[in-house]
């Protein structure tokens, strides 16, 4: 609801002397579009910190290490039966100074299952 209101008042502020291009409008609300779906997107994102990389593994290895650990902690070790659908990890990798690993990022099916995901967490 916030979101219309907002559209409401940006195409109010823009008629307030009385003109009005369409195409003003289709940019409001383009914009509006793709600040919800980005809003989107992120909901459905966690991060978690300091789950061991081994440095000796390919990257296609330890993608796929990731993946079962992180549905073993989930599924198995939290039982939420949450689908993990995108995993990765994040910054570079620098093998000379790498001293803690790095922060791994995945996604999940949908917002009940992040919200499992917090509960557990606290």
């Amino acid at each position: 609801m916030n979101s219309l209101e907002t559209t409401v008042e940006k195409l109010e502020k823009t008629l307030g002397n009385g003109t009005c291009d369409k195409n003003i409008i289709k940019d409001i609300i383009r914009e509006d579009k793709e600040e919800e779906r980005d809003r989107e997107s992120r909901r459905l994102k966690v991060v978690v910190n300091s789950l061991p990389e081994d440095l000796k593994e390919s990257i296609e290895g330890q993608k796929e290490r990731d993946t079962r650990e992180v549905n073993i902690i989930l599924n198995e070790t939290l039982n939420l039966n949450v689908k993990v659908e995108k995993i990765i990890r994040l910054g570079k990798f620098y093998p000379t100074t790498h001293q803690r690993p790095r922060p791994l990022r995945f996604t999940v099916s949908n917002f009940e299952d992040k919200r499992s995901i917090l509960r557990a967490a606290s």
